[in-house]
């Protein structure tokens, strides 16, 4: 389940069918179907997130593919229809996962990010032009993951103050970057 502060009664939840929303705070339901490359029997991978910096725009999705047969979707019009996101080419392996999470950005609507949780893998994908394209920042894509452990990841925020600060909550604690994902490291101070 997923709203957004700035638009508190339109509430989203989903399932292998689409995403449903509702704007009255879960008293009455309307499913937006998502035919194609959406779901598969993994229901446990299903998020939706809506934008902090625009409400209009809502992720959802479960997992992404290389080949296209999955991917991410999107909406700009508060969940009423959804778009297909680009794919994540990872040029080292295929990257045929489920996701583990999504993140959005504070301050700009373009901007998201997609969470994995499979080993040795990429943990947090970047983008910066609403899906289009797609940037391994955990380093996992060059093989040098710059400090970010190889654990499940399950959630992620930026800093409204500044789009290279991102907490990561992983398995084993916070995973902090204050340089956009040049360089991370686990919190221990809190």
């Amino acid at each position: 389940v997923s709203n957004a502060d700035n638009n508190p009664d339109v509430v989203f939840s989903v399932d292998k069918g689409g995403v449903w929303r509702s704007t009255d705070f879960a008293g009455f339901w309307n499913q937006t179907s998502i035919a194609s490359k959406f779901a598969s029997s993994a229901w446990s991978s299903l998020n939706v997130e809506v934008s902090v910096a625009n409400p209009n725009v809502v992720w959802a999705g479960a997992a992404m593919t290389e080949s296209g047969s999955f991917v991410l979707h999107y909406s700009t019009d508060n969940g009423l229809s959804f778009n297909e996101a680009g794919i994540y080419d990872n040029p080292n392996d295929d990257h045929n996962l489920f996701i583990s999470g999504i993140g959005t950005s504070p301050t700009e609507e373009n901007r998201a990010y997609a969470l994995f949780s499979s080993g040795n893998r990429p943990k947090v994908l970047k983008t910066e032009d609403m899906g289009t394209t797609w940037t391994d920042i955990s380093g996992f894509e060059s093989g040098n993951p710059n400090g970010f452990p190889d654990v499940k990841v399950h959630c992620i925020i930026e800093m409204p103050f500044n789009k290279d600060f991102l907490w990561v909550g992983t398995d084993i604690g916070l995973v902090e970057t204050t340089d956009g994902g040049q360089s991370w490291s686990l919190r221990n101070d809190f």
